[in-house]
């Protein structure tokens, strides 16, 4: 799934809220640039400890794959991106976004999704994303 604003696409991102863990901001995000709810995958061929297996809510069944950093204006970003599933049939819940946002939610396939992206570092993160995906 992916955001589309001005004739551009985008992956959902956000900032971190203070004390928030970094998969719980990727899926606050995704819900509220999109709409839509998500389940993150864990991107890891290592086998999960006993407690991971037993407790879905436990943090190792999500994992940031692929960080990016990026300078801008001097200062340094690092972007973990992470891999969710959702339910394209579902009807989106409205009003999530923020007053400055206007994305409109397209679910798109694996395949083509790189190939949208405006930006040249995207594309390859999302290549890899999806190779890696592919592979569970």
């Amino acid at each position: 799934m992916l955001g589309h604003d001005d004739n551009a696409y985008k992956l959902p991102r956000g900032r971190k809220d203070w004390g928030e863990p970094l998969a719980a901001t990727a899926a606050r995000e995704t819900f509220e640039e999109t709409g839509y709810h998500t389940s993150l995958l864990l991107l890891t061929r290592t086998s999960q400890p006993a407690l991971a297996l037993s407790d879905p809510s436990h943090p190792y069944h999500a994992e940031a794959k692929a960080a990016q950093c990026t300078a801008e204006d001097g200062t340094l970003a690092v972007v973990p991106w992470y891999v969710g599933v959702g339910d394209s049939t579902a009807k989106p819940v409205a009003g999530t976004q923020m007053e400055d946002e206007n994305y409109e939610a397209v679910w798109v396939a694996y395949d083509e999704a790189p190939s949208l992206m405006a930006d040249s570092v995207y594309d390859l993160e999302l290549r890899r994303l999806v190779q890696t995906a592919n592979g569970i």
